[in-house]
C-alpha cells in the first residue's frame, strides 16, 4: 500500500480522469488511514486531506455518471417492454 507523502502528494486534478472508481477509493482510504495513524505531521495531514476531498469528489461524480447510465438502462428496459406488452400501457 502506497502511502502519501509531502512529494507524492499532488492535487487530485493531477489523477488521470479515467482511472478506475476502486482505484481512487483504494487511494483515498490509504490517505485516511496516513492520517488516522499520526505519521503525517500537521502540515502534511492537511494536503492529504486535501488530496483526499478532491479525490472524494471524483468518486461522487463518477458514481452521479454510474447512476445515470442505470438509469437510461432501466428506461430502455421499459419501452422495451412496453413494446413487447402493449396490454402494460395505460
Amino acid at each position: 500500500m502506497t502511502e502519501p507523502t509531502p512529494s507524492s502528494s499532488t492535487p487530485a486534478d493531477a489523477a488521470p480522469a479515467d482511472r478506475p472508481f476502486d482505484e481512487t477509493m483504494g487511494e483515498v482510504e490509504s490517505i485516511i488511514e496516513s492520517i488516522e495513524s499520526g505519521e503525517l505531521g500537521l502540515e502534511d495531514s492537511i494536503k492529504a486531506y486535501e488530496r483526499a476531498a478532491g479525490l472524494m469528489k471524483k468518486c461522487r461524480t463518477m458514481l452521479h455518471a454510474a447512476e445515470l447510465k442505470v438509469e437510461e438502462i432501466n428506461a430502455l428496459l421499459r419501452d422495451d417492454q412496453d413494446q413487447a406488452d402493449p396490454m402494460t400501457k395505460d
